[in-house]
């Protein structure tokens, strides 16, 4: 049997057109070239500033992408950002005061 087939064989098997295809092929390929493109954003501001979220990297960040023709959303640059361990760890909004483990004894009430 011939394992190697044709786009035509190919498109017809998932039942999609062939224009379909190659679109697909050409998206996937400008998506990656962009997602580069928006990781060396994100470190090139990370450098200036390091505390710097996420929702503020993109209001800074709106002229470059519209410059290269980037379409991209809060939650999409969000999820690029968690995969590549872009994303800075909270701080806590609270004191914590209270020493559970002292060295004094505690009597029953």
């Amino acid at each position: 049997m011939n394992s190697h087939f044709t786009v035509k064989q190919l498109c017809n098997h998932l039942h999609m057109s062939r224009q379909n295809f190659y679109k697909n092929k050409s998206l996937s390929t400008k998506k990656e070239v962009d997602r580069k493109l928006v990781i060396d954003l994100i470190k090139e501001q990370r450098c200036i500033q390091s505390e710097l979220g996420i929702r503020k990297l993109q209001n800074m960040l709106v002229d470059n992408f519209k410059e290269n023709s980037i379409q991209i959303g809060r939650d999409r640059l969000f999820d690029i950002a968690r995969e590549e361990r872009l994303l800075i760890k909270r701080k806590r909004k609270y004191c914590r005061t209270t020493d559970s483990r002292h060295r004094f004894k505690v009597y029953k009430i």
